[in-house]
C-alpha cells in the first residue's frame, strides 16, 4: 500500500489579497453596525425620555382635570344646596303672601264692623239726642 500524503499548497496571492480585502469589508461593516446599534441606543434612550415626560404632561394633566372636575361637582352641590334654598324662599314668600291676604281680609272685615258700629253709635246718639230735646221740651 502506498501512503499519500496531502501537501497543501501555499494559498496564491490574489486569494489572500481577497481574503484580506473582505475581512476589512467585514470589520468595516461590523463597525457601521456597532455605531448604528449605539445611535440607535441613544435615539431610544432619548424617545423614552421624551416620553417619560409627555407622561409626566399627561399625568399633570389628569391632575388638573380631577380637580376641576371635583371643583365642578363642588358647585354643582352649592347650585343644587342653593335652589333648595330658593325653592323655600319662594314657599315661605308664598306663605307670607297668603297670610297678608288674610290680614288684609280680616282688616277689611273688621273696618266694616266698626263702619257699622260707627253707624248704630250715630243713630243711638241721634235717639238719645232726641230723647234729650224731648224731655226738654216738656219740661
Amino acid at each position: 500500500m502506498t501512503q499519500t500524503t496531502n501537501v497543501s499548497t501555499p494559498p496564491e496571492p490574489d486569494r489572500i489579497d481577497l481574503l484580506i480585502d473582505q475581512v476589512g469589508r467585514l470589520t468595516e461593516g461590523v463597525t457601521a453596525l456597532v455605531i448604528t446599534t449605539e445611535q440607535l441606543a441613544r435615539s431610544s434612550d432619548l424617545q423614552y425620555q421624551i416620553l417619560s415626560q409627555q407622561g409626566n404632561r399627561f399625568n399633570h394633566i389628569d391632575d388638573r382635570l380631577d380637580r376641576l372636575l371635583q371643583g365642578i361637582s363642588e358647585q354643582a352641590e352649592i347650585g343644587r344646596q342653593q335652589n333648595e334654598r330658593i325653592d323655600r324662599l319662594v314657599q315661605t314668600t308664598e306663605q307670607q303672601g297668603e297670610r297678608i291676604e288674610r290680614l288684609a281680609q280680616t282688616v277689611e272685615r273688621q273696618g266694616e264692623h266698626f263702619a257699622q258700629t260707627a253707624e248704630r253709635q250715630q243713630q243711638n246718639i241721634e235717639q238719645l239726642t232726641a230723647a234729650v230735646r224731648s224731655l226738654v221740651e216738656r219740661g
